[in-house]
Protein backbone atom coordinates (compact mmCIF):
# COMPACT_ATOMS: atom_id res chain seq x y z
CA UNK A 1 0.00 0.00 0.00
CA UNK A 2 0.81 3.70 -0.78
CA UNK A 3 0.00 6.64 0.99
CA UNK A 4 1.77 10.52 0.00
CA UNK A 5 0.93 13.96 -0.07
CA UNK A 6 3.38 16.88 -1.83
CA UNK A 7 5.59 17.68 1.33
CA UNK A 8 7.50 15.67 3.72
CA UNK A 9 10.15 12.43 4.32
CA UNK A 10 12.38 10.41 6.53
CA UNK A 11 13.55 6.78 6.06
CA UNK A 12 12.83 3.09 7.54
CA UNK A 13 14.22 0.60 5.31
CA UNK A 14 15.93 -2.90 6.27
CA UNK A 15 19.01 -2.49 4.54
CA UNK A 16 21.47 -0.07 2.40
CA UNK A 17 23.51 0.05 -0.28
CA UNK A 18 25.55 2.64 -2.25
CA UNK A 19 24.12 3.15 -5.94
CA UNK A 20 26.25 1.54 -8.52
CA UNK A 21 26.40 2.44 -12.34
CA UNK A 22 24.63 -0.02 -13.50
CA UNK A 23 22.76 -1.10 -17.24
CA UNK A 24 19.48 -0.69 -18.01
CA UNK A 25 19.21 -4.83 -16.99
CA UNK A 26 20.23 -3.87 -13.80
CA UNK A 27 18.26 -0.89 -13.10
CA UNK A 28 15.27 -3.32 -14.74
CA UNK A 29 15.93 -5.52 -11.91
CA UNK A 30 16.40 -3.25 -8.47
CA UNK A 31 13.44 -1.52 -9.34
CA UNK A 32 11.33 -4.81 -8.89
CA UNK A 33 12.83 -5.03 -5.41
CA UNK A 34 10.14 -4.85 -2.54
CA UNK A 35 10.37 -1.85 -0.10
CA UNK A 36 8.98 -3.33 3.17
CA UNK A 37 7.95 -0.07 4.37
CA UNK A 38 9.27 2.85 3.29
CA UNK A 39 8.21 7.01 5.29
CA UNK A 40 9.13 10.04 4.14
CA UNK A 41 9.19 13.53 5.51
CA UNK A 42 10.61 16.90 4.58
CA UNK A 43 13.11 16.43 1.65
CA UNK A 44 13.59 17.99 -1.62
CA UNK A 45 12.97 16.02 -4.62
CA UNK A 46 16.46 15.28 -5.68
CA UNK A 47 17.35 14.42 -1.95
CA UNK A 48 14.42 12.09 -2.19
CA UNK A 49 15.12 10.13 -5.19
CA UNK A 50 18.66 10.12 -4.69
CA UNK A 51 18.02 8.40 -1.29
CA UNK A 52 15.39 5.37 -2.73
CA UNK A 53 18.17 4.56 -5.04
CA UNK A 54 20.43 4.57 -2.58
CA UNK A 55 18.32 1.87 -1.37
CA UNK A 56 18.03 -0.20 -4.35
CA UNK A 57 21.40 0.19 -5.21
CA UNK A 58 20.60 2.07 -8.29
CA UNK A 59 20.67 5.87 -9.54
CA UNK A 60 17.52 7.48 -9.48
CA UNK A 61 18.31 11.02 -11.77
CA UNK A 62 16.15 13.88 -12.66
CA UNK A 63 17.94 17.12 -14.83
CA UNK A 64 17.39 20.31 -14.51
CA UNK A 65 15.23 21.54 -16.93
CA UNK A 66 13.01 18.18 -15.64
CA UNK A 67 13.21 19.90 -12.14
CA UNK A 68 12.65 23.77 -13.07
CA UNK A 69 8.83 23.00 -14.36
CA UNK A 70 7.90 21.96 -10.32
CA UNK A 71 6.57 24.24 -8.97
CA UNK A 72 9.07 25.86 -6.50
CA UNK A 73 12.45 24.23 -8.81
CA UNK A 74 14.78 22.45 -6.77
CA UNK A 75 12.69 23.27 -3.53
CA UNK A 76 9.97 21.05 -4.27
CA UNK A 77 9.19 18.72 -1.52
CA UNK A 78 7.42 15.41 -1.12
CA UNK A 79 5.52 14.77 1.95
CA UNK A 80 4.09 11.79 4.14
CA UNK A 81 4.97 9.03 2.01
CA UNK A 82 4.43 5.66 3.34
CA UNK A 83 5.46 2.73 1.53
CA UNK A 84 4.30 -0.66 2.63
CA UNK A 85 5.02 -4.17 0.78
CA UNK A 86 5.49 -2.73 -2.46
CA UNK A 87 8.34 -2.71 -5.41
CA UNK A 88 9.68 0.62 -6.29
CA UNK A 89 8.59 -0.10 -9.77
CA UNK A 90 4.89 -0.05 -8.51
CA UNK A 91 5.24 2.77 -5.72
CA UNK A 92 7.36 5.13 -7.91
CA UNK A 93 4.51 5.87 -10.50
CA UNK A 94 2.43 6.99 -7.65
CA UNK A 95 4.87 8.79 -6.01
CA UNK A 96 5.86 10.79 -9.09
CA UNK A 97 2.49 11.18 -10.41
CA UNK A 98 1.20 13.70 -7.81
CA UNK A 99 4.30 15.85 -9.26
CA UNK A 100 3.43 15.14 -13.18
CA UNK A 101 6.20 12.71 -13.41
CA UNK A 102 6.54 9.35 -14.99
CA UNK A 103 9.87 7.68 -15.41
CA UNK A 104 12.55 5.89 -18.07
CA UNK A 105 14.45 2.97 -16.88
CA UNK A 106 17.82 3.66 -18.85
CA UNK A 107 21.59 2.84 -19.39
CA UNK A 108 23.16 3.99 -15.94
CA UNK A 109 19.92 3.80 -13.71
CA UNK A 110 16.67 5.26 -13.84
CA UNK A 111 15.98 8.91 -14.96
CA UNK A 112 12.72 10.74 -13.64
CA UNK A 113 11.11 12.74 -16.47
CA UNK A 114 8.38 14.86 -17.30
CA UNK A 115 4.70 13.12 -18.57
CA UNK A 116 4.30 14.60 -21.95
CA UNK A 117 1.08 17.15 -21.00
CA UNK A 118 4.01 18.83 -18.61
CA UNK A 119 6.50 19.09 -20.74
CA UNK A 120 4.44 20.45 -23.37
CA UNK A 121 3.41 23.27 -20.70
CA UNK A 122 6.94 25.19 -21.57
CA UNK A 123 6.44 26.75 -17.91
CA UNK A 124 6.82 26.34 -14.56
CA UNK A 125 3.96 24.25 -13.33
CA UNK A 126 1.77 25.52 -10.34
CA UNK A 127 -0.08 22.52 -7.64
CA UNK A 128 -3.29 23.56 -9.49
CA UNK A 129 -1.68 22.13 -13.11
CA UNK A 130 -0.03 19.32 -11.35
CA UNK A 131 -3.61 18.65 -8.90
CA UNK A 132 -5.36 18.62 -12.45
CA UNK A 133 -2.78 16.39 -14.10
CA UNK A 134 -2.73 13.95 -11.15
CA UNK A 135 -7.04 13.69 -11.78
CA UNK A 136 -7.16 12.92 -15.25
CA UNK A 137 -4.20 10.49 -14.80
CA UNK A 138 -6.56 8.57 -12.15
CA UNK A 139 -9.87 9.11 -13.83
CA UNK A 140 -10.80 6.23 -15.73
CA UNK A 141 -12.18 7.82 -19.30
CA UNK A 142 -15.98 7.92 -19.72
CA UNK A 143 -18.47 10.13 -21.79
CA UNK A 144 -19.83 11.30 -18.21
CA UNK A 145 -16.28 12.02 -16.34
CA UNK A 146 -14.94 13.22 -19.73
CA UNK A 147 -18.65 15.88 -19.32
CA UNK A 148 -17.19 17.21 -16.29
CA UNK A 149 -13.72 18.34 -17.68
CA UNK A 150 -13.66 22.10 -17.95
CA UNK A 151 -11.69 22.76 -21.69
CA UNK A 152 -10.90 25.95 -23.62
CA UNK A 153 -10.09 25.24 -27.45
CA UNK A 154 -7.87 27.62 -29.45
CA UNK A 155 -8.64 26.08 -32.23
CA UNK A 156 -9.89 27.80 -35.33
CA UNK A 157 -13.98 28.44 -35.35
CA UNK A 158 -14.33 27.22 -38.76
CA UNK A 159 -13.96 23.68 -37.30
CA UNK A 160 -16.29 22.36 -34.78
CA UNK A 161 -13.31 21.14 -32.38
CA UNK A 162 -15.57 19.66 -29.56
CA UNK A 163 -17.49 17.47 -31.89
CA UNK A 164 -13.87 16.39 -33.80
CA UNK A 165 -12.46 15.47 -30.38
CA UNK A 166 -15.64 13.76 -29.19
CA UNK A 167 -15.28 11.63 -32.40
CA UNK A 168 -11.76 10.56 -32.28
CA UNK A 169 -12.07 9.76 -27.91
CA UNK A 170 -15.12 7.25 -29.24
CA UNK A 171 -12.29 5.77 -31.55
CA UNK A 172 -9.20 5.67 -29.02
CA UNK A 173 -9.97 2.59 -27.04
CA UNK A 174 -10.30 2.74 -23.12
CA UNK A 175 -7.51 4.43 -20.42
CA UNK A 176 -7.17 7.28 -18.55
CA UNK A 177 -8.57 10.55 -19.21
CA UNK A 178 -5.38 12.15 -19.66
CA UNK A 179 -4.20 9.07 -21.83
CA UNK A 180 -7.22 9.22 -23.89
CA UNK A 181 -6.64 12.81 -24.40
CA UNK A 182 -3.05 12.18 -25.54
CA UNK A 183 -4.18 9.63 -28.42
CA UNK A 184 -7.58 11.81 -29.67
CA UNK A 185 -5.38 14.80 -29.32
CA UNK A 186 -2.50 13.26 -31.52
CA UNK A 187 -4.40 11.66 -34.12
CA UNK A 188 -5.83 15.49 -35.11
CA UNK A 189 -2.41 16.78 -34.52
CA UNK A 190 -3.41 18.60 -31.76
CA UNK A 191 -1.81 19.06 -28.02
CA UNK A 192 -2.98 19.39 -24.88
CA UNK A 193 -1.96 20.96 -21.53
CA UNK A 194 -3.24 21.47 -17.96
CA UNK A 195 -4.29 25.37 -17.15
CA UNK A 196 -4.96 25.49 -13.30
CA UNK A 197 -8.52 24.28 -13.17
CA UNK A 198 -9.00 23.64 -16.98
CA UNK A 199 -7.24 21.91 -20.05
CA UNK A 200 -7.04 23.94 -22.86
CA UNK A 201 -6.39 22.21 -26.14
CA UNK A 202 -4.49 23.84 -29.37
CA UNK A 203 -2.61 22.54 -32.32
CA UNK A 204 0.76 21.38 -32.72
CA UNK A 205 1.54 24.30 -34.96
CA UNK A 206 0.44 26.95 -32.07
CA UNK A 207 2.36 24.99 -29.74
CA UNK A 208 5.62 25.63 -31.91
CA UNK A 209 4.97 29.32 -32.93
CA UNK A 210 4.65 29.70 -28.96
CA UNK A 211 8.08 27.96 -28.65
CA UNK A 212 9.57 30.38 -31.55
CA UNK A 213 8.55 33.33 -29.47
CA UNK A 214 9.63 32.81 -26.56
CA UNK A 215 12.13 35.04 -25.42
CA UNK A 216 15.24 33.74 -24.17
CA UNK A 217 18.58 35.23 -22.73
CA UNK A 218 22.27 33.73 -23.80
CA UNK A 219 26.01 34.79 -23.03
CA UNK A 220 28.26 34.12 -25.44
CA UNK A 221 32.10 34.32 -24.92
CA UNK A 222 34.83 34.58 -27.59
CA UNK A 223 32.22 33.47 -30.50
CA UNK A 224 32.76 34.30 -33.64
CA UNK A 225 29.21 36.19 -35.17
CA UNK A 226 29.09 33.81 -37.70
CA UNK A 227 28.83 30.95 -35.72
CA UNK A 228 26.06 32.57 -33.61
CA UNK A 229 23.90 33.80 -36.03
CA UNK A 230 24.52 30.83 -38.01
Amino acid sequence: SICCAILSLGWVYAQSTEPTGSGEGDAAKAIDQKLNQLAISDLAITDALADIGKQIGVSITIDDATVELLPWGRQTKLAAVTISNMSVRDALPQVLAALGMTYEVREGGIAVVPTPPLKRLGRRANWDDLKLLRLLSETEFTPESFETLKIQYRITSKVDAKKMLLRQLSNSGKGSIADMLETATASLNWIWVPESDHVVVKTSEAQVNNKLARLITARYSNTPLSQIFS
